[in-house]
């Protein structure tokens, strides 16, 4: 089975946008390690490719199955960042779910995407939920 996490999550958004009226949407959906993104369509019939590239932009494996419509753009909220040779790297480290990232506040150290945009005020810090024991 191929790409089987995000499909209920995407099916969720289209239709979601349907008493928007919007007949086709863009499904975007952060998770820890990558974010996806995929035409949605508010009708009853999901969006599918025949063919995809799996396995990473550099060593890409084309293949020939039904699948849903979903690519992958960018990395997720636990993507670890760090500098190398002078240039920002993020991915394909990842802080996990424990402990992640350092503003969960569970132990986390290394800097991710979802450190840097609470740094940059894209989310508030009251988004996250704190341990029971924590000062």
């Amino acid at each position: 089975m191929l790409e089987s996490g995000p499909r209920p999550r995407h099916r969720t958004k289209a239709l979601a946008a349907a008493p928007l009226a919007l007949d086709n949407a863009i499904a975007f959906d952060m998770g820890g390690t990558t974010a996806k993104a995929g035409r949605q369509s508010t009708r009853a019939k999901p969006l599918t490719t025949g063919a995809a590239l799996i396995g990473g932009y550099e060593r890409a494996l084309p293949i020939q199955i039904a699948m849903m419509d979903i690519f992958e753009v960018g990395t997720g909220g636990g993507s670890i960042a760090r500098v190398e040779d002078g240039a920002l790297r993020v991915g394909p480290q990842s802080a996990g779910a424990q402990p992640g990232p350092a503003c969960y506040g569970l132990g986390g150290t290394e800097p991710t995407v979802t450190d840097a945009n609470l740094v940059l005020g894209r989310i508030g810090a009251d988004r996250f939920p704190r341990r029971r024991d924590a000062a």
